[in-house]
């Protein structure tokens, strides 16, 4: 396996608002998946206000049951 130096960093697989776009729509997937996917889970997507985009998802129990 090749060693890098510390200064070493890869270049970005696309420029910034492509990204966080595509992060965005992955975590707002995800979230629909698990919430399909789990009976009774109540999911929270969390934005991150400067950049307007889905960066944390939460899940829990639905009170009250199914």
């Amino acid at each position: 396996m090749p060693r890098f130096a510390s200064r070493y960093r890869p270049e970005p697989v696309a420029g910034r608002p492509e990204s966080l776009a595509a992060i965005d729509a992955g975590m707002k997937r995800m979230a629909v998946a698990i919430g399909k996917a789990i009976p009774g889970v109540k999911v929270n997507e969390v934005v991150n206000r400067a950049e307007s985009i889905v960066t944390k998802i939460r899940s829990s129990e639905r009170r009250g049951g199914l």
